[in-house]
């Protein structure tokens, strides 16, 4: 008996005694209708969305609790192992006792449980994906089939325009069942590390398939005119774009693969400008290079970010080791805001999650909080320089860029408490720790 026959042996024998590959997909796929959940007479989206998120917990829970044996043995271990994991539980302690020092309990308690569901639904993806990411193009094309649907519910407003509808008005009621323009384009752009991994993988109709989405997806973030995703789209492309210079270098193929994703993004631009033109509008939408150029300190919405940061650090002065409580900047920036302000409006968020976790639950978590992103990045970076094999390199090559979509969106907004966003930061850690 050859080492083949073996290996083959092995493979049935784990395969009878493992996670059905439909079980694996119908739960990504269950994740990914989180976009697409109604608001149920909800005041905020994120609700109904939690609520849907520990649903679907419990019920891949209940199911591993009858069907024990179809975990991997070393799943538990693994995960006592991963100083990742280790890092989370610290962050959930830290974030837990800054209860004692709140003034709103009721909103720590809130967020905790919110927190709470995203760690749930990493122990779940780690379980699920251990010894199946040879499942990853299926999983990409899931979640491209999702990013279509969410990016066609806004296009199709402006291929065929409603009677006495303005362009303005459809810009601006842009937001999905994300909440707001900006989530939206957020939610839209951790989905592009998918795509442009697809892309470059398959070669019969599903390459033109993703290439369709790819443009339908860029479309929908250049009409949201949000500047964040086009920091993430600039640096996905270029890490993306050098990795397979490297990889294959100037062949004609690695040309021709290049411009499969160039040229989507060029269509899209032309596209947005067209819609931005005809607006006649003399601010968010004048048009793509516009909004670029706003990208700067002068801007007022970069001012606004600037002093919600400077008033998150100046509350972490009040309890510098445990916080002013975790969700509580949304009250304590009241007192800091009233000189600010000029209107009835306070921030929820300080627009930066590392900021924000360092002001609630204090410099030592905040710290906490940062290594697991960095320890994350490090470790897929050694796997995409020094890789096992080409499987474990293209897995922490999709995990690397997703970790700068969603580090940059933490930097500039709050994607920690955004249901959309919070489930690829489980993946980001569930692949790390899988792969």
């Amino acid at each position: 008996m050859n080492t083949q026959q073996i290996d083959s042996i092995i493979s049935e024998v784990k395969g009878k005694y493992s996670i059905p590959n439909f079980i694996v997909l119908l739960f990504i796929s269950s994740l990914l209708i989180i976009d697409f959940l109604p608001y149920f007479k909800s005041a905020e989206i994120i609700n109904p969305q939690f609520l849907y998120l520990s649903v679907l917990n419990a019920i891949i829970a209940v199911y591993f609790y009858f069907n024990p044996s179809l975990i991997a043995a070393d799943t538990f271990s693994s995960l006592k192992r991963s100083y990742i994991f280790k890092l989370y539980l610290a962050f959930l302690f830290f974030c837990a006792i800054s209860y004692f020092v709140a003034k709103n309990t009721s909103l720590v308690f809130t967020k905790f449980t919110e927190i709470v569901i995203v760690f749930g639904l990493f122990i779940n993806l780690s379980i699920l994906l251990k010894n199946k990411l040879d499942l990853l193009y299926k999983i990409i094309f899931i979640v491209s089939i999702s990013a279509l649907i969410q990016s066609w519910e806004q296009l199709c407003h402006f291929i065929i325009i409603p009677r006495h509808a303005s362009i303005m008005d459809l810009l601006n009621g842009m937001k999905g069942n994300t909440g707001n323009i900006n989530i939206l384009a957020a939610s839209l752009t951790i989905k592009v590390p998918f795509l442009l991994l697809g892309i470059t993988h398959f070669t019969t109709y599903k390459k033109w398939f993703l290439v369709f989405i790819l443009f339908s997806v860029t479309s929908v973030i250049f009409l949201t005119g949000a500047r964040t995703p086009l920091i993430n789209l600039f640096l996905i492309y270029s890490i993306y774009i050098i990795y397979l210079l490297k990889e294959f270098s100037f062949k004609r193929t690695t040309v021709s693969k290049i411009l499969f994703l160039i040229i989507p993004i060029l269509t899209a631009i032309l596209f947005a400008n067209s819609i931005f033109q005809k607006s006649k509008d003399k601010g968010r939408y004048v048009s793509l290079e516009n909004r670029v150029s706003q990208i700067n300190t002068k801007d007022e919405s970069s001012k606004a970010r600037l002093i919600f940061w400077n008033n998150a650090l100046k509350m972490s002065k009040k309890n510098p080791i445990i916080g002013i409580g975790l969700g509580n900047y949304q009250v304590e920036s009241i007192p800091y805001e009233k000189t600010t302000s000029n209107d009835s409006t306070v921030s929820l968020h300080a627009h930066n999650d590392f900021i924000e976790i360092l002001a609630e639950t204090g410099i030592i978590n905040g710290l906490i909080y940062l290594s697991i992103f960095i320890g994350v990045f490090i470790i897929n970076l050694k796997r995409i320089l020094k890789p096992k094999n080409k499987e474990s390199q293209t897995i922490a090559l999709l995990t690397l860029l997703l970790l700068i979509v969603y580090g940059i969106d933490s930097f500039f907004n709050f994607p920690m408490y955004r249901p959309t966003m919070a489930i690829f930061f489980s993946l980001i850690l569930a692949l790390t720790l899988t792969n």
